[in-house]
């Protein structure tokens, strides 16, 4: 005979767990789905960019040494006539960084729309020319970080004149660079406490009519803010000079990346002199200011240098490239504080923290394409400088990380920094050290690096022989509709088409959805109406102060560029001298 069993109150789940269950794993796993659809959208749109988009190499270009060596040598003259403002004092010993310019005709109205046309019809090396009258310098707010990595490209080819012992040829280059490293000496000089302002500027006649635009006068509302200073120049005359600060991070670490190179590779006291005294006041500043940019107005700017502080999310890469710089160029200085941080405080082994979490790998599709220029040039500058093996493994990670980003991106600058900072440097003897070195990449991967570096500046020599900023097309669409425009002859180029992104994703769900609408590609300016599939050659990529800091995929077509604004040409020239410095394959003229 069965027992009939009834069910025991107690066997209900109590109100209290219910309770618990809905308050504390309901909200993990609305967390979980949010985060969950967030890193799937973001990882499939990394993973296109970054991974599966392709590049056929026989789009390539091969180089022609000679054509490269003359187009290098152009652009160089052009920086040194119409872009490095100089005597703005009017007495004789005042450099500037270079900078960008505008001339007083536009050439379109003379019937020139590109720059062959332009240098069909006037001699482009002849200041008095009436189509190459300057009417004004530019940029004051960003000139200084391209210009300065430009200045690397100067350094080393003073070090191949060396190499290849043409002394006339390196001592010319020796007074150009004196000149250089005095211009950025003074943007750290004016100032008593050695803050790097981003350009300085004396307020004389001269100097007002050479920068017509700008404001010479005390601005305190913005993040690029302007006080001046009473200035005595080693003549012992003084001068009312004008600051602009508000000075970042990216304009800090290539005028610092710049100067420790020319430390390294430009064999002459007196520069070297120049350099040490200029990182010195630097880094002092940094250092009694607890490694935060206070500026003149008394704050801690978002847009200046606090990030160096490490604090809270900062990476600690900055402060490491700042003081490596400084154990570089004055080591009885700066080595045991470097080396205090970078093992005792263990910031060598946290060095590219934010890269490794994939933090950069959206710039490559979304606003902000300069970041990864940003990483990539203080990885170098620690990989390249760096003489500690143990060390030089944590940088190398670091570089490594953020190279494969952009290793499909026909990016001359960043493969060039990127084999540079690969190679086995050594720094024993100066002779030994501008030698070619060897690299420690895998014969694959440097073989497509100088490939890809040639095409880029086989492709610049062709379309790019200025550096003036005229309308470029973006597709070959752009040869139809706009006749002036014209493609290199015989040379092929990608059948770009603009890329349907949102199949990556699910647009049903409504993270997706959000986010498609929120952080997308075409949030970006510069690609706002559609991304392109794969990267575009550097002949399709606009004239601008560092084009290489712009997205490959970019899709605007600016019809307002017309040869009325020149730039710097320093992005042309670092990648050409580092090839060179290098060895490249087909480089050496």
């Amino acid at each position: 005979m069965g027992v009939s069993r009834t069910k025991s109150r107690n066997n209900r789940i109590p109100l209290k767990k219910i309770l618990i269950v809905i308050i504390f794993i309901l909200p993990m796993l609305v967390i979980s789905y949010l985060l969950g659809s967030a890193f799937a959208y973001l990882g499939a749109l990394n993973n296109y960019f970054v991974n599966e988009i392709e590049v056929d190499t026989n789009e390539f270009i091969a180089p022609n040494a000679d054509f490269m060596a003359s187009a290098a040598e152009n652009w160089s003259r052009i920086n040194q006539l119409y872009c490095f403002p100089q005597n703005l004092t009017g007495d004789g010993w005042d450099y500037y960084p270079p900078t960008s310019a505008s001339y007083k005709i536009n050439p379109i109205t003379q019937g020139i729309h590109n720059e062959s046309e332009l240098i069909s019809s006037c001699d482009i090396f002849d200041p008095n020319d009436p189509l190459n009258e300057l009417n004004s310098y530019g940029d004051t707010g960003h000139a200084t970080a391209y210009s300065a990595l430009g200045l690397i490209g100067e350094a080393l080819k003073y070090a191949v004149y060396m190499r290849d012992d043409n002394l006339a040829k390196a001592q010319e280059q020796e007074q150009f660079l004196s000149k250089l490293v005095k211009a950025f000496s003074l943007l750290s000089d004016i100032d008593p406490e050695g803050r790097m302002a981003r350009y300085v500027l004396p307020d004389t006649p001269k100097a007002r009519n050479a920068f017509k635009w700008f404001t010479y006068a005390q601005d305190d509302t913005g993040t690029h803010l302007v006080y001046n200073y009473t200035y005595k120049a080693q003549n012992g005359k003084e001068y009312t000079y004008w600051m602009e600060t508000g000075t970042s991070v990216d304009l800090y670490i290539c005028v610092l990346f710049g100067l420790a190179m020319t430390y390294r590779f430009v064999n002459n006291a007196t520069i070297r002199s120049i350099i040490r005294n200029s990182v010195d006041r630097m880094l002092s500043f940094f250092e009694n200011s607890g490694w935060k940019f206070i500026d003149l107005d008394g704050k801690t700017h978002v847009m200046g240098s606090e990030a160096v502080n490490t604090k809270p999310l900062a990476d600690t890469s900055y402060c490491l490239a700042f003081l490596l710089v400084g154990k570089t160029v004055h080591p009885e200085r700066w080595e045991q504080i470097y080396e205090d941080y970078a093992i005792n405080k263990l910031y060598a082994k946290k060095v590219g923290k934010q890269s490794a979490l994939g933090v950069h790998s959206m710039f490559s599709w979304a606003e902000g394409y300069f970041n990864i220029d940003l990483m990539m040039t203080i990885a170098a500058c620690l990989t390249t400088l760096e003489t500690n093996p143990s060390l030089e493994r944590y940088y190398r990670r670091y570089l490594n990380t953020v190279y494969n980003i952009v290793r499909k991106h026909r990016n001359a600058w960043f493969d060039t920094v990127y084999a540079l900072g690969m190679s086995e440097l050594s720094y024993h003897e100066y002779e030994s050290y501008i030698k070619p070195p060897r690299t420690t990449l895998d014969s694959d991967v440097y073989n497509y690096i100088e490939a890809d570096t040639a095409d880029c500046m086989m492709r610049c020599a062709h379309k790019k022989k200025t550096g003036r900023r005229f309308m470029n097309p973006i597709c070959n669409d752009s040869y139809n509709e706009y006749t002036y425009l014209s493609p290199i002859p015989g040379v092929k180029y990608p059948d770009i088409q603009y890329f349907n992104w949102t199949d990556l994703i699910d647009l049903g769900n409504p993270v997706m959805k959000l986010l498609s609408e929120l952080y997308c590609p075409e949030s970006a300016w510069t690609h706002s109406d559609g991304i392109w599939d794969r990267p575009i050659p550097a002949d399709w990529r606009r004239t601008t102060m560092m084009m290489w800091e712009y997205s490959p995929f970019d899709t605007i077509l600016n019809t307002g560029y017309r040869g009325v604004q020149q730039m710097p040409n320093g992005d042309f020239i670092a990648p050409y001298w580092i090839a060179r410095y290098l060895n490249f394959t087909g480089f050496n003229a």
